[in-house]
């Protein structure tokens, strides 16, 4: 009977967990572009991300439309939210083509904190997937506070950046497969989901350093955003006015004292 009851209150705080902090038709929708080596953009669009309760299950729904000069994609899919540290494909299944997802909702809980549960994540890819191998090793690290641009926005933000690589050679990679991973996230403190992802993958070992994608998504619109306390304006010129926006940032709590004094002497210094 215990056991039943720990059951349940798991279910149930799950339920609130994803209510209170994902409620369902919240959306997030992304600017998405794709660079090849050289640095072209190759592939370009924009990817939505819904969040509905289906049978007291939250999933969320993807919207990709993305265009390049040899192919395009176009699809819709569902994957269940997942919490915590967790590396996931997103899958057209028309083309068997994934997207990787790196912990888009680190942030969606009580403290509005980043927080990694493990330096290793957890991780769900299809079968054909060239990220489903057992040669790989993943870690992610939280690297601090970081401002970022993201659609034209100046947002005060946490960066965490997951490594990944797997050894070259017969049952590792092979020439043209991915075989090292770097990924770089940025947690705004009022959003649920990442303001900004970048995806980079490279080649095998053996030409360790060239790239062989960028994706990159960035945030252009959210029903997160609605909040104007996220939006934090572009810096003015004037060192006064600089210093005015710095203190109400920090009377916020949209950064942290530290970062607070570090910008603070830069602009005394007239260095910012």
């Amino acid at each position: 009977m215990l056991k039943l009851f720990i059951v349940l209150m798991l279910c149930v705080n799950h339920f609130l967990y994803a209510e209170d902090y994902l409620p369902e038709n919240a959306f997030w929708k992304y600017k998405y572009e794709n660079q090849d080596h050289n640095g072209n953009i190759v592939h370009k669009g924009s990817v939505v991300f819904t969040v509905k309760n289906i049978d007291n299950t939250f999933y969320e729904l993807v919207s990709f439309d993305e265009t390049g000069e040899i192919n395009s994609n176009k699809f819709d899919t569902k994957n269940k939210i997942f919490s915590g540290n967790i590396l996931y494909d997103i899958v057209n299944e028309q083309n068997r083509q994934v997207f990787l997802q790196f912990s888009p909702y680190l942030i969606a809980n009580k403290s509005r904190s980043v927080v990694l549960d493990s330096k290793f994540p957890k991780t769900s890819f299809p079968v054909y997937s060239y990220h489903n191998h057992i040669s790989w090793s993943y870690s992610a690290e939280i690297i601090g506070n970081e401002i970022i641009q993201v659609h034209g926005k100046n947002i005060d933000a946490v960066k965490v950046i997951l490594s990944g690589q797997r050894p070259t050679g017969p049952g590792g990679c092979m020439q043209g497969q991915p075989g090292i991973i770097k990924i770089e996230s940025w947690f705004g403190k009022e959003t649920s989901r990442f303001v900004k992802q970048i995806v980079n993958q490279f080649h095998c070992s053996i030409d360790t350093g060239k790239i062989l994608s960028r994706e990159t998504y960035e945030l252009i619109s959210s029903s997160d955003l609605s909040k104007e306390e996220i939006n934090i304006q572009t810096p003015i010129q004037n060192p006064k006015q600089k210093l005015i926006e710095l203190k109400n940032l920090f009377d916020k709590g949209l950064i942290t004292k530290e970062i607070y004094i570090e910008k603070q002497r830069k602009i005394l210094n007239g260095s910012h």
